[in-house]
């Protein structure tokens, strides 16, 4: 009995030893299968971290050139369309925050070995720290559907706009800046407001806000105007058109609820010397303290002048150039000023770094030996000059300024059938207004291959254009017919994307 008790008890330990070993076995499977999937997770995020890493270079590097395009040229558009090298999709996207604040947002995608889809996005703030208070506030970032213009507002008269049911009023120049339209006509005959603020928060009703005769004595008018504004105060830079007794330049403080002429600034005949009809205001642009003015065609002395206004009311001249002709437009970038004139070499480009001493560096005279110089905007390494009407020549020509120490080599043209009286690039697009009544808008993606994004767009009273000027997303347009039952009534038109 007791041999089949111990029996028993073998056989019970036997059973138990079995079953633990069942269990250890079970056990170590576990262990072994968890450290299998515990290796393998170890091995995808070490393979996700090294990913992560290589697509944190590839942000870095897309905000690094954006960054840079955007310091070199604020108002370029810089949104790179998605791409993909195989591996990793990037794109990276640009959109206005306020005038001169941009946000930055680069996404790069990829599918994991494992089969997830991944994307790390970072997004920046860049400001246009050098016009943070003012300057351009046109915005190279094309929205909309501009093969298809809105046009929002046709002012066909702005007497009626300012509330006169006598004169008329030959709009010369426009300004737009932070919601408010600046607007300059000539007043050679009677006496009669020449500068007018609207408030265009409203852009299909705009309101009148102020005006001023800028010359209460001789009947002047303006030429050109320039708006900018500091930290404090807000001032128009403007060129008188037929005030060489009187003065070229004027500011006008518009910061006040009047605004005010603070200073009228003669050039010293023994700087400029000219006449009823020469050495007049004629293109006026503003940089950082000083006025660039260019003049009608002197009987001597420079058409090109420096003028230092850190203090707005004593303006001084530092330096000009001689040109031999009318400036007709001018802009100003990187140390240098680009000129457009009556001269056979339509583009003249002067190294202005030290404003005392501006000196000639390059040019351009297009090839047909006709037309002169009449409208230039310049955007990163790129001129747009426009020229008078020619016969079945272009009156537009692309010009490459990477360097502007050498003469600009053509990049693309176009024949317009009249002169292209003011340009401004954005992105793709290319704007012009013309003396034929028309706003033509370009597709420049191709500048060997430049097309009418849309049928060109006929002024109010088919009105010479006179001026052209952008606010975020929208085109604001001055005309002034010069002849007919409507000539001098000035016109402004405003234009937006669908």
């Amino acid at each position: 009995m007791n041999n089949r008790i111990a029996e028993k008890k073998t056989d019970w330990y036997k059973g138990f030893i079995t079953l633990e070993v069942v269990i250890a076995l079970t056990i170590l499977t576990l262990m072994l299968s968890a450290t299998t999937l515990i290796s393998f997770s170890n091995l995808s995020v070490l393979s996700d971290g090294k990913t992560d890493r290589e697509v944190r270079g590839i942000i870095d590097e897309l905000l690094a050139k954006a960054r840079a395009s955007l310091a070199y040229d604020f108002k370029q558009s810089v949104s790179i369309a998605e791409g993909s090298n195989g591996i990793y999709t990037t794109n990276l996207d640009v959109k206005t925050v306020d005038y001169f604040i941009k946000k930055l947002t680069a996404t790069v995608s990829w599918t994991s070995g494992f089969g997830r889809t991944l994307q790390i996005s970072q997004t920046e703030i860049v400001t246009d720290y050098l016009n943070t208070t003012g300057g351009d506030s046109c915005d190279g970032e094309v929205i909309g559907d501009w093969a298809s213009p809105l046009v929002v507002n046709n002012i066909t008269d702005l007497a009626t706009l300012i509330g006169s049911s006598t004169g008329t009023y030959p709009v010369t120049d426009i300004d737009v800046y932070r919601d408010r339209l600046y607007v300059t006509t000539n007043n050679s005959s009677r006496n009669q407001e020449t500068f007018f603020i609207f408030d265009v928060t409203d852009l299909a009703h705009p309101s009148l806000i102020s005006k001023l005769d800028n010359d209460l004595v001789n009947n002047t008018g303006i030429k050109a105007l320039f708006v900018y504004g500091d930290k404090y105060e807000t001032y128009a830079y403007v060129a008188n058109s037929s005030s060489f007794t009187k003065g070229q330049l004027q500011i006008i403080k518009v910061s006040d609820s009047v605004p005010s002429v603070i200073s009228t600034y003669k050039i010293p005949t023994s700087i400029v010397a000219g006449s009823s009809n020469q050495g007049n205001g004629n293109s006026i642009f503003y940089k950082e303290g000083y006025v660039y003015l260019g003049l009608t065609k002197t009987v001597a002395g420079p058409e090109f002048n420096i003028i230092d206004v850190h203090d707005p009311f004593t303006p001084i001249w530092i330096g000009g150039y001689a040109v031999g002709n009318g400036v007709n437009d001018l802009f100003i970038k990187d140390g240098f000023a680009y000129l457009v004139t009556a001269n056979d070499q339509e583009l003249i480009t002067l190294d202005v770094s030290n404003p005392a001493n501006p000196v000639r560096v390059g040019g351009f005279d297009a090839p047909d030996s006709v037309g002169t110089g009449k409208s230039l905007y310049v955007v990163g390494d790129t001129i747009y000059l426009g020229r008078t009407a020619t016969a079945s020549h272009p009156e537009l020509y692309l010009l490459d300024n990477s360097n502007p120490n050498t003469i600009p080599a053509p990049l693309g043209t176009r024949e317009i059938g009249s002169s292209v009286n003011g340009i401004i690039a954005r992105g793709d697009l290319l704007l012009l207004t013309t003396t034929s009544g028309q706003v033509q808008i370009l597709d420049i993606a191709s500048t060997s291959s430049i097309t009418n994004k849309t049928p060109p767009l006929i002024l109010p009273n088919s009105g010479s254009g006179v001026g052209l000027d952008c606010e975020r997303n929208e085109i604001f347009v001055a005309s002034t017919p010069n002849s007919g039952i409507f000539a001098g009534k000035g016109a402004i038109s405003i234009l937006t994307a669908k």
